[in-house]
């Protein structure tokens, strides 16, 4: 028998589980589109202070903070900048009967269950807690015989979820954290620039308490000169006398050896701006699972299905057994995960080019591909006469810009196989203007870009778009910083010179394509091929088979910019506009309200579209005043008559990257695999998750399924689910493979992120005489 197993693990023994908590209504804050985010920001601090759990509780037009602290040490007024919340205890206590939750109850039966859980964790002396919900262990996984420059801590993250029939659960996740061995210190005096780590997140491990922190600077002080005033107690300390009495009596290994004159170092709890004081002797930099010093380790983070399912039971079994609850009783999660009968959609069919389409069989007597082909039938067809890009018309000019420092050969034979490329995917003549920009001098940012934008401005290229060669020594920024700079007039394909010549072996004259290397050449040409048409607006297919609903909007934000990528006709038509953004991760009611209004009225005149649904999918968490833009927007173009009357909105959460550990395994003949595509599990009917990943194609370890959220709209979950799935199969930017993102935010992400780079602007623009000089020295002394 064929099961679904999510990875929830029930808390048991909740039944007859009762508590007392008060209600203190919130008065004093105006009632816009920010009091939702203000509840939680009120909810937050007061829990802070009170150190009891505390949730935003609502019954009607009324807002409350519940909670079980005792009411009279509670203060009434509470700053919330610019305004004053006041805080009004109301009547009686009421009562939470775990074995009958009201809806309004929710938050606070999760919460409180949630603040018991981790205050069993925070004891447990062999573990240090991230965030409120992960925690590592002081005790790093053993490496063998391997001597690397980092260490691994092995960890977890738990979440609770409340289901659409009752129960709670707990989703588990084991995690990885990667720790640089040699503290900051040391790699001062090994002759490290404190610059190099500024602004960097480090793990502070004082006696006891380890913790995250981003480092700002050295003081210039040692560690016994540097005071400061503690916040608790008002009395000024030193930080190697606090650190030091912080142990107790008993100092822990990693602190034996600091020392009174050791440099003294300024930081910040991450998302904080308040300055802390700390050693550097005992900062130790963390790194993401892609930097390049972790890269020979983090297969130790990827797991089989089986063995993944296996640690989470472990992980129940040995932290979250026998919780003690204040207010009587206990309680556990089970090592026992639900299990559910499959839910799985059908793979839509695909048009491209000709009107070809590929149909995945549901059945042994249906016509059309077997679902493991699907993968590399999507490139056939994408590369068949008979098929071909789906989007056929003429394309603006194409050049091709490369370096004068790159081999002729090897641009010409790049260029040939290119234009090969394209030819099998597009069906009118293909060629590629050649434009040559002088990089024998372009020794820093500033020097490369000049050379660029000359070669473009003596070509007289005002418009189309480009395949850009960059230079083997190219600044880390280039690529990013022209992406941004040519996007009103010319849209820009990279590639990297350094990549292109390992294809290539010198044959004393010339270059000749290794012989070893063909197959990969092929691969890489072709791949930039199918990027260099995304650039160029021609989309390689789109969904034959209807959605459930008629427009989608996908919204990414990232430094600064925002991305809103419009998808109509099942992404035949698809627009990618960026804008401005100066609000942070939120947009604002005024950006979202001219963004939507202009697109839409825009778009469906010109399409002659009459859509009844619109659907919003924001990459991340979404804002009240986003929401309103949004309404904002419709009601206009109602009123105008371009969008019916009758046309309804929604707005969908794309967690990308979320803490709520969800995943999705199959159990077949007792054998706990991945799933397949198309995957799907409710947890309410507000959130679930849908496996755009798994079989037929293979991944590493286990499956992460895409979780989504209905934040706003009369949405129906199983078809928001449903079409979310859908659009992942617009797997354009690499067809042979899965998308585990819907590609109204693939796209969105991919258009938004060089536009949104940190590219140093001012390395860019100027000037900086001195590096170039001694660079240009030091070239002629070798030469």
């Amino acid at each position: 028998m064929t099961k679904h197993i999510p990875n929830l693990f029930p808390i048991e023994n909740l039944s007859g589980m009762q508590c007392e908590y008060h209600l203190l209504e919130v008065t004093n804050l105006p009632r816009n589109a920010q009091i939702v985010e203000n509840l939680h920001r009120l909810a937050g601090m007061l829990a802070k202070d009170a150190g009891q759990p505390v949730s935003p509780y609502r019954v009607g037009d009324r807002h409350f903070l519940a909670t079980t602290a005792s009411i009279g040490k509670i203060k009434n007024e509470w700053r919330l900048t610019p305004h004053i919340a006041i805080l009004k205890p109301v009547g009686q206590a009421e009562m939470l009967d775990y074995s009958d939750i009201k809806t309004e109850q929710v938050d606070l039966a999760l919460n409180m269950l949630r603040f018991q859980i981790r205050g069993v964790l925070n004891k447990r002396a062999e573990l240090w807690n991230d965030t409120s919900s992960t925690f590592y262990s002081r005790n790093p996984l053993p490496l063998g015989d391997a001597e690397e420059d980092v260490v691994v801590l092995p960890g977890f993250s738990y979440h609770l979820h409340y289901l659409s029939d009752g129960r709670i659960c707990v989703s588990v996740e084991s995690r990885v954290k990667y720790i640089d061995r040699r503290s900051l210190l040391e790699h001062l005096n090994a002759g490290a620039d404190v610059a190099d780590f500024r602004l960097q997140h480090f793990l502070y491990r004082s006696a006891y308490h380890w913790f995250r922190i981003q480092l700002m600077d050295l003081t210039g002080s040692s560690v016994a000169e540097q005071k400061f005033v503690h916040s608790q107690d008002g009395k000024t300390h030193n930080v190697y006398d606090w650190t030091i009495n912080a142990c107790r009596g008993h100092q822990p290994d990693h602190l034996k050896s600091l020392k009174p004159d050791s440099p003294a170092v300024v930081f910040r709890y991450p998302n904080d701006r308040k300055d802390m004081f700390g050693a550097a002797a005992i900062c130790y930099k963390t790194y993401r699972s892609n930097a390049p010093q972790v890269r020979r380790l983090h297969h130790l983070s990827l797991l089989p299905p089986y063995k993944r399912l296996q640690k989470y039971q472990n992980l129940i079994s040995g932290y979250l057994q026998e919780i003690h609850f204040p207010f009587g009783g206990h309680f556990s999660i089970s090592d026992q995960p639900l299990t559910t009968r499959p839910r799985r959609f059908a793979i839509p069919d695909l048009l491209f080019g000709n009107g070809k389409v590929l149909h995945v069989k549901e059945s042994n007597d249906d016509t059309g591909i077997p679902l493991q082909e699907l993968g590399w039938k999507r490139m056939e067809y994408l590369q068949s006469s008979d098929g071909g890009l789906l989007i056929r018309e003429p394309l603006p000019n194409q050049y091709l810009i490369a370096p004068t420092s790159l081999q002729r050969d090897v641009t010409k034979a790049f260029k040939s196989e290119l234009v090969r490329q394209v030819r099998r995917m597009y069906p009118h003549q293909y060629q590629l203007t050649d434009v040559v920009f002088d990089d024998s001098n372009a020794l820093n940012l500033h020097r490369q870009v000049q050379a660029i934008k000359r070669a473009i401005e003596k070509f007289g290229i005002d418009r189309g778009s480009a395949l850009l060669i960059l230079p083997e020594n190219a600044d880390a920024d280039l690529h990013n910083y022209l992406k941004r700079e040519l996007f009103e007039k010319l849209q820009t394909q990279c590639v990297d010179a350094a990549k292109l010549k390992t294809h290539f072996t010198s044959n004393g004259s010339g270059v000749n394509l290794r012989a070893d290397a063909a197959n990969k050449f092929i691969s890489y040409t072709r791949n930039t091929a199918i990027g260099l048409m995304l650039v160029n607006r021609a989309w390689p297919f789109c969904l034959a088979s209807p959605l459930n609903h008629d427009v989608h909007i996908g919204i990414d934000v990232l430094n600064g910019m925002a991305g809103f990528t419009y998808l109509y006709n099942g992404g035949k038509d698809t627009v990618f506009r960026p804008y401005v953004n100066t609000q942070g991760e939120k947009l604002s009611q005024k950006l979202v309200q001219k963004a939507v209004y202009d697109a839409l009225k825009q778009d469906i005149q010109e399409l002659k579209l009459s859509p009844r649904t619109l659907v919003f999918y924001r990459d991340g968490r979404s804002f009240a005043q986003e929401i309103e833009g949004m309404k904002v927007a419709t009601q206009k173009l109602k009123y105008e008559e371009i969008l019916a009357s009758g046309t309804r909105f929604g707005v969908v959460e794309i967690h990308k990257s979320t803490t709520s550990n969800l995943r999705l395994f199959l159990e077949r003949q007792n054998r706990i695999e991945n799933p397949e595509i198309g995957d799907w599990f409710a947890l309410n009917e507000k959130q679930g998750i849908v496996c755009n990943t798994g079989w037929p194609f293979q991944i590493p370890g286990t499956v992460n399924p895409l979780l989504l959220s209905i934040a706003y709209g009369d949405l129906k979950l199983e078809k928001i689910l449903a079409d979310a799935f859908a659009l992942s199969l617009l797997a354009w930017t690499a067809p042979d493979k899965s998308s585990r993102v819907p590609i109204v935010n693939r796209l969105g992400d991919l258009f938004l992120r060089p536009l949104a780079s940190n590219a140093d602007d001012e390395a860019a623009l100027y000037e900086d005489d001195e590096l170039v000089e001694s660079e240009a020295e030091a070239k002629a002394v070798n030469f």
